[in-house]
């Protein structure tokens, strides 16, 4: 799917990082999903869900942050440039501010 189709369908604010995996030129991203902060969302199903994100073909990776290890990082801004092909996330721990980028145009999701 296109990373613009992503953020459409999904709302990723204030959930949860659990692990970044760069490799070769593929990023994954291990989230903990606040699903009920999505549009769909019903009150029978889990508050929150494992999902993985694999960001293929990606160029330019930058993780701009003083501790690189992700812990359950929160998601504070998670952005799409579709002119530039740009992602930003930008998360939060407790005393630290993360700022990961990278160019892509699509994402594969698993929900676990």
């Amino acid at each position: 799917m296109k990373i613009s189709e992503l953020l459409n369908r999904y709302n990723f604010h204030d959930s949860l990082v659990d692990e970044i995996q760069c490799k070769d030129n593929e990023v994954v991203l291990k989230i903990d999903l606040c699903n009920w902060k999505q549009k769909n969302y019903k009150s029978s199903e889990a508050e929150m869900k494992n999902i993985e994100l694999i960001f293929s073909n990606i160029e330019d990776y930058e993780l701009d942050a003083t501790i690189d290890t992700v812990d359950s990082d929160t998601i504070l801004e998670f952005g799409y440039d579709g002119n530039s092909k740009s992602v930003k996330l930008v998360l939060e721990d407790e005393d630290n501010i993360k700022i990961l980028k990278f160019k892509g145009e699509s994402v594969d999701i698993f929900c676990k």
